[in-house]
């Protein structure tokens, strides 16, 4: 599981032989916010979450060598508030894909690594005000995302196909 320790650094827990053990993931001041954890089949545990200080995106994962390290890194630096609800799903290919919400305008916001390890980063849904978001990546590849529109009190879902948004539609409207 991932959590906020001691109300300001990201902690990764995880269950070994019937005990918890916990480890400080990103040691940063006021970090580990609205995060996400992803563990594929592959064991590598990932997480997402907002950096209150600097207002980032980031992610984070364990390195399967010694000395087994997390590495974590900014995938939205944005000059805005970024990383709020964060979703966090890995693909086949071992590729994280990332659903959040930007605060001062209300956007829906899509992050994935490319192959040489930079971030793409997208605008999803400018139109209303984004408040809690779930992703899923099917066997094909598409990224799903489920997200809660504050204004309009509407659940909405978009489908991600590579390089193309289909309009987010409205699922459940007051």
């Amino acid at each position: 599981m991932s959590y906020v320790g001691d109300g300001v650094h990201l902690n990764y827990a995880s269950l070994s032989s019937g005990s918890w053990i916990t480890r400080t993931s990103d040691s940063s001041p006021e970090v580990g916010g609205f995060s996400s954890l992803a563990i594929p089949s592959g064991g590598i545990a990932r997480m997402s979450y907002f950096d209150r200080t600097n207002y980032d995106l980031k992610y984070a994962y364990k390195k399967l060598v010694f000395p087994y390290t997390w590495q974590t890194k900014i995938v939205d630096g944005a000059t805005s508030r970024v990383g709020f609800h964060t979703s966090l799903a890995v693909d086949s290919a071992g590729v994280p894909h990332i659903s959040y919400c930007e605060v001062d305008q209300g956007d829906l916001k899509y992050a994935t690594r490319l192959a040489g390890g930079t971030w793409q980063v997208e605008t999803v849904d400018s139109s209303g005000k984004c408040s809690g978001t779930s992703l899923s990546v099917d066997q094909s590849g598409k990224v799903h995302i489920l997200y809660y529109d504050y204004d309009t009190r509407d659940l909405r879902y978009a489908v991600h196909f590579p390089f193309q948004v289909d309009l987010p539609l409205v699922l459940r409207s007051p």
